[in-house]
């Protein structure tokens, strides 16, 4: 999957060349990537392999499958992980490879846990049926339209800070004005 968001990045001139169907529309000096659970891993592994990326923001980020290489190097550019206070089939190597990941990271970085959430909040699944449940899908107590303030809050203010050079007002604010939200 990396290698897939790379193939993007590389697809991005083509896109914004005059006539292009994005011309002027794309800052290929502002780029960040973003991605939920393996896709967040693949996002953290593509920002690590590519100076390209700018900053990057991990929903959740499932991380056994990002590169050991990754994971021992850290990464060089500002990153932002919001997690869910409960993960399905919770892997202890999944903290510990991002708690290693940071470490080793010259990048800053924020790491934000969500009371009340577990893995599909991060998704649009819970505003769209109640069956998650029912199904198998993990999904916690937190209200959906809290969990989007949250995300969308938080992500927003990140890329603000880091690719329109903004002065941040969320990431400095502790405690959150969302109650749910803490550092870790």
């Amino acid at each position: 999957w990396a290698a897939d968001i790379r193939f993007v990045l590389d697809q991005l001139p083509g896109w914004q060349a005059v006539g292009g169907q994005f011309e002027g529309l794309i800052n290929r000096e502002r780029v960040a990537l973003m991605g939920h659970s393996t896709g967040g891993g693949a996002a953290v592994e593509a920002c690590w392999r590519d100076t390209r990326c700018k900053a990057v923001v991990g929903l959740d980020v499932w991380m056994p499958p990002v590169a050991q290489g990754a994971v021992d190097a850290g990464l060089a550019m500002p990153a932002l992980y919001l997690y869910s206070e409960i993960w399905p089939n919770d892997q202890p190597s999944r903290i510990a490879r991002l708690d290693r990941l940071i470490a080793n990271s010259s990048g800053a970085h924020w790491w934000i846990e969500v009371e009340g959430a577990h893995h599909y909040n991060f998704t649009d699944f819970p505003q769209l049926t109640p069956l998650l449940g029912p199904a198998g899908l993990s999904v916690g107590p937190i209200e959906h339209r809290q969990m989007v303030a949250i995300v969308t809050g938080y992500t927003l203010d990140f890329l603000d800070v880091h690719l329109k050079t903004r002065e941040a007002s969320l990431l400095n604010t502790w405690p959150s004005p969302y109650p749910e939200a803490s550092l870790r």
